[in-house]
């Protein structure tokens, strides 16, 4: 029952996940005092100091900013140490050049309990990590920022609220300490996001007790960079899920955050996309734009190669009802991907099943009407055994996945190499490259023109 409940807690962040659309960025202000018992002048002596604390958070993302702002503001310097940047579970901190650095406590509270100030940010790490939550003898247990805690939930009437917090931690001064942290006086509204005050008590004594006062609609939430390889998973936000017309009738949403693109290609009645986005945390949400964007629905779903990046996004658009174009030997992948449990981390199709549509196109698929051409070709590629590249009579344009690494006036190799040897056996006529990824790096062109990329190819 309880494990049960463990996946209902979240169901808001999950519905917002689906729905990104309807989500937006929240800003709640809450006002109280943080302790510091460093540099006491007598044993038992601490300092109390007022704050008010900001959360700004955007559960599409799973990321938040979180911001002391002590009263007089001269009582402790103000600066990058007391702005926490939250992001899928992981809490970090930037120094004055934009650097991540390791978080660091604020007076009494420990860097790992900052994001707990907050249980929407529990809930966002619920969900962002289920592999690190497992049911014990008494409750549950979850590992979040390199700390093993425990959870407290709300009696079954409000099953998605967590109550309570407890993680142990050992003080070179006072031996085994536990940090409690405590939500209460939530709102007789059971849609209510934040309770009346969280409190955190450890040492003896409370060190921090916050009041909620405001929560409102925040335009974004200004997360730093930071080191994004320490990120398990990207994510892209839905304000960069913008469908711009890079011709007639085709479309590309240029995914910044992920450095790579999705194409759509519309037809009279139906459209086609090309290339998945990392996962259905990407995918999802993207499917959810094209359906309201274009009012049409997608009967067609291609990706240039098997690496996780282009596949993984799949299930999406089986969702969505459309036929996946594949490599033959790609077949079985795709049908083990749709079939396989998604119980750590659901997703649409994992909710509402929808049966795969799958065809294989062993080295050519033509789809026309009397608004677009799509010729779907499986070549050989240099970099994987199938690859799919997708040309556009009409506008010229060719999709070419991860295989175009131009750079003006360097010398082309490899892969980059053979797609000039696909295109001169093919006989098309290309007057615009459009690249999936990068976007960003390696020095090159996302976009190369057919003039550029014929005298690269003759060098």
């Amino acid at each position: 029952m309880q494990w049960r409940r463990l996946f209902g807690i979240a169901g808001f962040l999950l519905c917002a996940w689906a729905n990104p659309l309807h989500a937006a960025p929240l800003r709640i202000t809450g006002t109280g005092s943080v302790t510091n018992e460093g540099h006491p002048k007598h044993p038992g002596d601490f300092t109390k100091y007022d704050v008010t604390v900001h959360v700004t958070f955007d559960p599409v993302p799973g990321e938040a900013v979180i911001e002391f702002d002590f009263d007089p503001a001269d009582s402790l310097p103000q600066d990058n140490r007391y702005r926490y940047h939250f992001r899928r579970g992981r809490v970090f901190q930037v120094d004055d050049k934009g650097a991540e650095i390791l978080p660091a406590s604020v007076g009494d509270i420990a860097a790992v309990a900052v994001p707990a100030i907050h249980p929407a940010l529990v809930l966002d790490a619920l969900r962002e990590r289920p592999e690190c939550i497992r049911r014990v003898e008494g409750g549950l247990v979850f590992a979040w920022n390199d700390e093993l805690w425990t959870m407290d939930l709300a009696p079954a009437a409000h099953a998605d609220r967590v109550v309570a917090l407890h993680y142990d931690w050992a003080s070179y001064t006072h031996g085994d300490q536990t940090m409690d942290v405590r939500y209460e006086g939530w709102p007789a509204d059971p849609n209510a996001m934040s309770p009346g005050t969280v409190v955190m008590s450890t040492l003896g004594r409370e060190v921090l007790r916050i009041d909620f006062r405001t929560t409102e609609k925040a335009d974004s939430v200004g997360i730093a960079v930071g080191d994004r390889e320490r990120d398990r998973q990207w994510v892209a936000s839905e304000k960069e899920m913008v469908a711009h017309e890079i011709a007639p009738h085709l479309f590309s949403l240029d995914l910044v955050s992920l450095n790579m693109r999705v194409f759509v290609a519309e037809f009279r009645d139906f459209l086609m996309v090309f290339e998945g986005a990392w996962d259905p945390r990407n995918s999802d949400p993207i499917a959810a734009y094209i359906r309201e964007r274009f009012k049409k629905p997608v009967r067609y779903f291609a990706f240039s190669h098997i690496h996780s990046q282009y596949i993984a996004g799949t299930r999406s658009f089986v969702h969505e009802g459309a036929t996946v174009l594949v490599p033959p030997t790609t077949a079985p992948l795709i049908e083990s991907m749709v079939q396989q449990g998604r119980r750590l981390r659901p997703d649409t199709l994992a909710a509402d099943p929808h049966p795969l549509k799958m065809e294989a196109v062993p080295k050519k698929k033509r789809i026309k009407d009397g608004v677009n051409t799509a010729d779907i070709y499986n070549v050989e590629s240099g970099h994987t055994d199938e690859y799919i590249i997708v040309y556009f009579p009409r506008q010229k344009v060719l999709l070419c996945g991860d295989l175009l690494f131009y750079s003006p006036g360097k010398k082309l190799s490899d892969r980059s190499l053979k797609l000039c040897e696909n295109v001169r056996k093919l006989g098309l006529d290309v007057e615009k490259y459009w690249v999936t990824w990068p976007l960003d790096g390696y020095g090159v062109q996302n976009v190369v023109t057919g003039a550029e990329l014929r005298e690269a190819c003759a060098k």
